[in-house]
């Protein structure tokens, strides 16, 4: 990730943006990769086509272990790392999670292992 930082020939999309205005984000995504404006009409068309509920029959939330599209919801990600596995990917990723904003600093990964302690 850090080679991609910064650089300006890098469009950045985050799952939490898709999520919050999919519509807006796809507008933009298709602007900056053609240079060409997407309606906001034919924008929500292939919103609802490809879906969260349209693509797993389910709502966002609703979990499917053995699917690809597994919750369809923002932040649940660390709820699914044992403690080692946090240790490891905070060592690794810590500096760019804070970097991209989804951490304020390396703490998250102690609050995440409470959780998992808790949840057992």
């Amino acid at each position: 990730m850090q080679k991609w930082l910064g650089r300006s020939d890098v469009i950045y999309v985050r799952y939490e943006d898709l999520r919050q205005n999919t519509a807006q984000e796809l507008q933009r995504i298709v602007h900056e990769l053609t240079g060409q404006t997407l309606s906001s009409e034919h924008a929500k068309t292939i919103v609802d086509e490809f879906s969260f509920e349209r693509q797993s029959g389910r709502k966002p939330g609703e979990e499917s272990k053995n699917s690809f599209l597994r919750k369809g919801i923002v932040g649940d990600w660390p709820n699914y790392f044992s403690k080692e596995a946090c240790e490891i990917f905070n060592y690794y990723a810590g500096d760019i999670l804070i970097q991209l904003g989804y951490e304020q600093d390396h703490s998250w990964c102690e609050t995440t292992n409470m959780i998992l302690a808790i949840g057992r």
